[in-house]
């Protein structure tokens, strides 16, 4: 009170001074020292708390125009700014985090300082999964179960809980392994369980487990590519330890062997059609397993070219109405066909050996087939074999 006194002492007598409007030279002028200061200073202070605190701290501007780094738990300070009301906000606060004090907030400054305080609270960004196994039933798996989230794997036992920390909030892949093929695991397997920041997820995996099995399953199938596919299909022999059965096959098709003891097997495809090769082992050997399946595939690709028939007809009183033949296969089959004279056939078939007849029957009496009849062709894979009979024609029948 006593400085202010003193202060007023000097102050009243200028401002009234002036007010009359006295400049006298003469008169005492006050002290600069004595005059109140025009600036001061104004303090950001930060206090953080919970968790995964913001690393890198803060920025701090005042008025929009002047901008500081403000450490997480920390302060910083505005030099000679203007007494007066300035606005001051806080901000590049993570994501995680949130201001609880007014932001922007407002600040007089009267003396030679002033303090903006800014409280920020931070939660977790990370959580944790708990995975509980739960095995009943008999000849429970002896060496347990593996447990894998997001491709990062974990011993459990059958009975047990394994936990994950670390883990970013959202959804996360699970999935229990090592199941023995007795036992059987309920309920989805993988699974998405999803994790929340800050807090523990709990996920179990209900494992029944039965007798040890005996017998298997398997699965025989076929991959047929091609033209001129078998239309019958194959046939599938299992032979074994255990006894041989067989089972038809579809092109493309699957077979199934049920019931079949768990032992090693000899599996053997047959009734393959001529213009078709088995491309893979054949037989292959296959393992059933007890209470489980076992799978194999033959591949075959088929195959097809095309045979094309000519005849060159001289002479006189040609034969009108032309020629019929017969082309037949190695296995019997055959396939008539006509042309006419001194024209062609074509036709496509599975690749192989064939004989080509000009029937008898179909030439004129006044004609004779002069090249061999029947003939030899060789139709080859994509690929064209010809053959060409020569008739000659007399003017009236020998």
């Amino acid at each position: 009170m006593r400085a202010r006194r003193t202060l007023l002492q000097y102050v009243v007598p200028i401002v009234v001074g002036s007010a009359l409007g006295c400049d006298n030279p003469a008169s005492p002028r006050p002290s600069a020292a004595l005059l109140p200061p025009l600036t001061g200073n104004i303090t950001v202070a930060a206090t953080t708390s919970g968790s995964n605190l913001d690393p890198d701290g803060y920025t701090a501007t005042v008025d929009l125009l002047q901008s500081r780094s403000v450490p997480t738990n920390g302060s910083t300070t505005f030099g000679g700014l203007l007494l007066g009301v300035h606005v001051v906000q806080l901000s590049g606060v993570a994501s995680n985090c949130s201001v609880n004090s007014s932001n922007p907030q407002t600040v007089t400054l009267i003396g030679s300082s002033a303090t903006a305080r800014f409280s920020v609270s931070c939660t977790a960004t990370t959580g944790s999964l708990t995975v509980t196994t739960s095995t009943t039933g008999s000849n429970l798996d002896p060496d347990g179960y593996t447990v894998t989230v997001d491709g990062n794997q974990r011993a459990i036992g059958i009975n047990a809980s394994v936990t994950f920390a670390g883990l970013a909030a959202g959804n996360h892949a699970v999935q229990l392994n090592g199941v023995a093929q007795n036992c059987t695991v309920s309920g989805s397997n993988p699974r998405t369980v999803s994790t929340t920041g800050g807090s523990t997820t709990t996920s179990t995996f209900s494992v029944s487990c039965s007798a040890a099995a005996t017998t298997g399953t398997l699965s025989v199938s076929n991959s047929t590519t091609g033209s001129s596919l078998d239309p019958d299909g194959y046939t599938v022999t299992v032979s074994g330890s255990a006894g041989t059965a067989s089972r038809p096959m579809a092109t493309n098709g699957t077979a199934t062997f049920t019931a079949v003891p768990a032992g090693s097997y000899q599996v053997t495809l047959s009734g393959v059609a001529g213009n078709c090769t088995v491309t893979n082992a054949n037989p292959q050997t296959v393992s059933v397993p007890a209470s489980g399946t076992a799978t194999t595939t033959f591949a075959v690709t088929c195959t097809t070219g095309t045979i094309t028939i000519s005849n060159t007809t001289t002479g006189s009183n040609l034969d009108p109405d032309g020629y019929a033949v017969i082309v037949t296969a190695s296995d019997g089959t055959q396939e008539p066909a006509t042309m006419a004279t001194n024209g062609s056939v074509t036709g496509e078939l599975s690749t192989g050996s064939y004989q080509v007849m000009l029937t008898p029957s179909s030439v004129a009496a006044n004609c004779t087939v002069t090249s061999p009849n029947p003939q030899t062709a060789n139709v080859p894979a994509g690929g064209t074999a010809t053959i060409t009979f020569n008739v000659s024609c007399s003017a009236s029948t020998p």
